[in-house]
């Protein structure tokens, strides 16, 4: 997508065009490179790493990683590191809004909404910060890339600190809290939650536009579609239970005498049951001048949890959790979140780090030292978190970081030197240039002498890859420190340990007793082993016999050999006659996206396939379902019924179309039928469904004119395994609880049926 429309986008060799890899196309920093006209490739559940590589050893696109170190969010030009020193929204006059979350959760949701546990609701809204901006851009490659809308709020998800990018020109107050800020808070707090922005938007309609108390009880109760008795009693009952109220007050009874009397605050509780007075309690055993009885029963209806009652009675942190553990508790969980924070400043710090630590290490790098201790401290994992931490700090400033980090550099380095050495990244992306031109130069050479010698080839030069040399010395820290040049790499390599033992650090072939057929010899040798690489790895083994899909007679070629099948074992067709019974799936949700029968099927988690066969995958399941359908509906089914483009491999005329939204179309005189085909490898139960099929299926019925199934064909690169599904509309009112939702990217569906096609092991 770029500017949030779908496009095709041509690669090229010569200039590769950028290409964003995300595996959120709907995240914030998504959205923001989509608008500033980047190219941007939703992967989904796939792995973006993994395809980013593919991409660069293509050729023909540049790929970045938004979720890897490729892309940088700015803040106001700065690089946006999550910090606990932003303002929780909450604090911004928005004490109300958990209690509105909660109350809309109870009375609002159902289906998957219903499922999100409220204790993750009040974590979560209680954990927004906000930062202000009055710019928000990424940086790819090094360009400051603005967003064309500098004014639209961002949610930046993390799990303990997720933050609301606020631009200044957006007010806190009802009509942006309901207009702009609805969708981003949801978001924050919980994906799958819907309920928050009609909520927010109908409490904006009752609201003074630019004010931003909290809602009456009058408008709040029209709101969430109650009436005002309800809304006190469902209000009383989350914020008075008493188990509630004890949890939150044992350690602040702690915290102002000890822990036995907190424990003897529980033991009484046990006893009287409903009948406790807790406000009674805590006046005979709490001493003056703490805060009265009803002030602390009134902190705790205000509070979700005991890190917020702490805060509204202004306790202190460290005395706080040292009450927890007189409990025999678990001190505040701030561990993750000041790990988070420390981490995150590290990053920030890293270039800095890094440069004293090749000043350090500049010797070791010229006198020809092992750098072993350079490139693991290059890790900064020697920089170790301070556990104390823990108990003493609620969050962590970046000059305490600072100071810390300090110490422990002096402790391990001693006294920083005064060498001056050139900047890192424009040094080592021109060693990393030279290397690759040495790499790719030396491949011929080095290998011919090896074979001629008898010498193993060393691993980085053994896949033809001149990259995995670059790397292989980057790894080694070697092209940290000074411009590298060809007469200096067969020395680095041999440091690096990947230049063959006994081969002069040259390469000149008369120095190295090569000869110019020698040299040639072995580049064709090279290229038969790439070519076959390349048919293995684009070929499928149908029913026994390896078939290239690159081949020109392949669909031919799969033809006979599956007609042969067919002949010698009918009975796929009556593993096929017998229908399943699709047992209602609990928590079943019908809509989203997923694959078709051209390859992106179930089994791609588990086996990773070459789009060439995942093409000749989707092949395979679409001719077995056309042998299925033209005895299905003999004597209405020819080869014109074939819709998609995989018809083109066998027949003449049209060359069929992808984007139908199916790929049979077999028109009798009850009814237009319209198939989907989806293959897999094994029998998983699963498929895929792109928008556009959905749409397609949503828009038919059951007893109308227009009817739509899916085909599942299981097994199919296994004949004596084959059989044909068929499978109602995951789409339909009727249907669609016989299918649940499987994963997050994609929309997946996942089906279980009883007798008729036997799974085999």
């Amino acid at each position: 997508t770029r500017h949030g429309k779908l496009e095709c986008l041509s690669g090229d060799a010569q200039t590769p065009p950028t290409v964003i890899v995300a595996q959120n196309g709907q995240a914030s920093e998504a959205r923001i490179l989509s608008d500033a006209g980047y190219a941007l490739l939703d992967v989904g559940e796939a792995p973006s790493k993994r395809v980013a590589e593919r991409l660069a050893v293509a050729g023909g696109f540049k790929p970045r990683r938004l979720d890897g170190t490729d892309v940088s969010f700015l803040v106001d030009g700065e690089p946006f590191v999550p910090s606990a020193s932003d303002p929780l929204l909450t604090s911004l006059g928005l004490e109300w809004l958990p209690e509105v979350v909660i109350l809309g959760h109870e009375l609002l949701t159902e289906g998957l909404e219903r499922s999100i546990r409220r204790t993750t609701i009040e974590r979560r809204v209680q954990a927004i910060r906000v930062r202000c901006c009055q710019k928000v851009a990424l940086v790819v490659d090094g360009t400051d890339t603005a967003t064309h809308n500098s004014i639209a709020p961002y949610c930046l998800p993390h799990p303990e600190l997720p933050t609301l990018i606020l631009p200044d020109r957006i007010g806190l107050a009802w009509s942006t809290l309901g207009r702009d800020l609805s969708v981003p808070v949801s978001q924050l707090i919980h994906p799958q939650m819907r309920f928050l922005e009609p909520l927010l938007l109908r409490l904006a309609m009752n609201q003074a536009a630019y004010a931003l108390g909290p809602p009456s009880d009058q408008s709040l109760a029209e709101a969430l579609r109650c009436d005002a008795q309800t809304l006190q009693e469902l209000r009383a009952e989350l914020r008075m239970d008493l188990r509630h109220v004890l949890h939150l007050l044992m350690p602040v009874v702690a915290y102002f005498t000890n822990a036995a009397l907190a424990k003897q605050l529980q033991r009484d509780a046990d006893q009287a049951r409903a009948s406790f007075d807790i406000e009674g309690w805590l006046r005979t055993w709490l001493p003056a001048p703490q805060p009265t009885p009803e002030e602390l029963v009134e902190a705790c209806g205000k509070a979700s949890d005991r890190a917020t009652l702490r805060r509204e009675l202004e306790l202190d942190y460290e005395q706080f959790n040292r009450a927890l553990q007189a409990l025999d508790e678990d001190p505040l969980s701030n561990e993750a979140e000041l790990l988070s924070v420390y981490e995150a400043y590290l990053r920030h710090m890293r270039p800095k780090i890094v440069d004293r630590l090749r000043r350090h290490h500049t010797a070791d790098f010229r006198e020809g030292r092992a750098l072993a201790t350079y490139v693991e401290r290059k890790s900064l994992a020697f920089l170790k978190f301070d556990p104390t931490w823990i108990l003493t700090r609620e969050t962590l400033e970046e000059e305490t970081v600072e100071v810390h980090v300090a110490r422990l550099l002096d402790d391990v380095l001693g006294e920083d030197s005064a060498i001056d050495l050139p900047s890192l990244r424009g040094l080592v992306d021109g060693n990393r240039r030279a290397a690759r031109e040495f790499a790719s130069k030396a491949l011929l050479v080095l290998g011919a002498w090896c074979r001629r010698n008898q010498v193993s080839v060393p691993g980085p030069w053994g896949n033809n890859d001149p990259f995995a040399v670059v790397r292989h010395l980057q790894d080694a820290g070697l092209l940290d420190f000074e411009p590298v040049h060809d007469e200096q790499l067969p020395e680095l390599c041999h440091r690096a340990a990947c230049w063959p033992e006994s081969m002069p650090l040259t390469l000149d072939p008369g120095a190295l007793g090569l000869d110019r057929a020698t040299v040639n010899g072995e580049e064709r040798r090279r290229e038969r082993e790439r070519q076959q690489a390349v048919i293995k790895k684009r070929s499928i083994n149908f029913a026994g016999t390896d078939l290239d899909t690159g081949d020109p007679t392949f669909a031919e070629r799969f033809r006979d050999l599956a007609e042969n099948s067919i002949d010698d074992d009918d009975g796929w067709f009556g593993r096929s006659r017998q229908q399943p019974r699709l047992a209602p799936v609990a928590g079943s949700e019908g809509g989203g996206r997923g694959g078709d029968s051209r390859g992106r099927s179930g089994t791609g988690r588990r086996r990773q396939l070459t789009e060439e066969q995942r093409q000749a995958m989707g092949f395979a399941g679409e001719w077995l379902a056309l042998q299925y359908l033209r005895r299905r509906h003999a004597g209405f089914v020819d080869e014109t019924c074939w819709v998609s483009r995989n018809r083109s491999r066998l027949y003449s005329g049209d060359e069929g179309d992808d984007a139908a939204g199916y790929d049979f179309c077999v028109k009798t005189p009850r009814a237009d039928w319209f198939y989907e085909v989806k293959s897999s490898l094994e029998d998983t139960g699963e498929f895929e469904m792109t928008p556009n099929e959905m749409r397609i299926a949503a828009g038919t019925s059951r007893h109308g004119r227009r009817r739509y199934r899916v085909l599942y064909v299981p097994f199919v690169f296994s004949p004596d395994h084959w059989f044909v599904l068929e499978l109602p509309n995951p789409m339909d009112d009727a249907t669609r609880d016989r299918f649940s939702q499987v994963g997050k990217g994609s929309v997946r569906f996942r089906f279980e049926h009883s007798g008729g096609a036997r799974k085999v092991a």
